[in-house]
């Protein structure tokens, strides 16, 4: 590699105040319009680069969270994510995207395509 390239520097890791976890789960607010969701059975999480994202370290957003014993909410300006325990299924999480952001729906299930709520493809 030639001594003048640049090289990127990567900061995978997300702030630990922006992160929600239980023993399975583990959510990012990575923004007030972004958040990163992950289910584990073994309850090990990612943390590492990759091709789409190499830096996690963003500034803190505002968000507000809501743990009761049967379910679990993130609350933001932009979304209202709501979580009743166990694996992710169309019964246990969605997310209602405020301020009519999409000419069908401003419900998201999991399982659902991005394509109603115009977010990424997945990677």
């Amino acid at each position: 590699m030639p001594a003048n390239m640049n090289m990127l520097t990567l900061s995978p890791k997300a702030h630990e105040a922006t992160i929600v976890q239980g023993d399975h789960y583990r959510f990012t607010v990575l923004t007030e319009k972004l958040i990163r969701i992950e289910y584990a059975e073994h309850g090990n999480f990612e943390d590492r680069a990759t091709q789409a994202i190499i830096n996690r370290n963003f500034p803190i957003p505002k968000f507000e969270v809501v743990k009761k014993a049967e379910s679990l909410e993130i609350i933001t300006k932009h979304f209202h994510l709501y979580y009743t325990y166990g694996p992710f299924s169309k019964s246990s999480l969605r997310i209602d995207v405020k301020n009519n952001y999409s000419l069908y729906s401003n419900r998201w299930y999991y399982g659902d395509s991005f394509e109603t709520l115009k977010g990424t493809a997945d990677t």
